[in-house]
């Protein structure tokens, strides 16, 4: 025979929750607007002709039409030799003149100059040289430039806030435990019981 009885009450809870958001706003809507440019595919070329140079500097040298800058250089180079053609001379020849108490006279002296005045007559064949005839060669240079693209657009500000993810909990019901005694009292002594007849 069962003397006691128990009975439990579960708990009852309630719980919501919300997933976690994220919320875009936008400032202004205006239109998208943007500026694009575009460069062609471009090809540069650079060429030059074969350029022929003819020099007669030196054949007309030869046959005596001289610019008056190679005049004047050539004669300060020979007023320059002559002066130190003279020079050497005029030293030796005092040299001879104080040796006049030897065997040197005067008159052999002088029939030695004449002597070394003799010059020797050089052929020449004249213009001793042409044109001098040179070249610069042609050339082509080519510079290549692909094509380029910019774009520049202005879109729409937009602000993004998060919302994080929430869960709410509501006990409805607590729980609880309920003890019944299902038999009868003890009595001691026995006559203590108020049912107690005395059989």
């Amino acid at each position: 025979m069962q003397l006691i009885r128990i009975e439990t009450t579960p708990i009852e809870y309630e719980v919501r929750s919300q997933n976690a958001k994220l919320e875009m706003k936008a400032t202004q809507i205006p239109p998208i607007t943007g500026d694009m440019h575009l460069e062609n595919v471009r090809l540069d070329l650079r060429s030059r002709n074969i350029q022929v140079q003819l020099d007669t500097t030196q054949m007309r040298q030869d046959l005596g039409l001289k610019s008056i800058d190679i005049v004047t250089r050539e004669s300060a180079q020979k007023g320059l030799e002559n002066i130190q053609e003279l020079t050497r001379t005029y030293v030796e020849d005092g040299k001879q003149l104080q040796a006049l108490h030897t065997d040197v006279h005067p008159a052999d002296l002088a029939k030695q100059k004449n002597m070394e005045q003799k010059t020797t007559p050089v052929t020449l064949f004249l213009p001793n040289g042409g044109t001098e005839i040179s070249w610069i060669p042609n050339d082509l240079q080519t510079q290549y430039h692909p094509a380029e693209y910019s774009a520049n657009y202005q879109m729409s500000e937009y602000q993004f806030e998060y919302v994080p993810a929430s869960i709410e909990f509501t006990v409805t019901q607590y729980p609880s435990v309920s003890i019944e005694y299902l038999g009868t009292p003890n009595y001691v002594p026995p006559s203590a019981d108020p049912n107690y007849s005395g059989e």
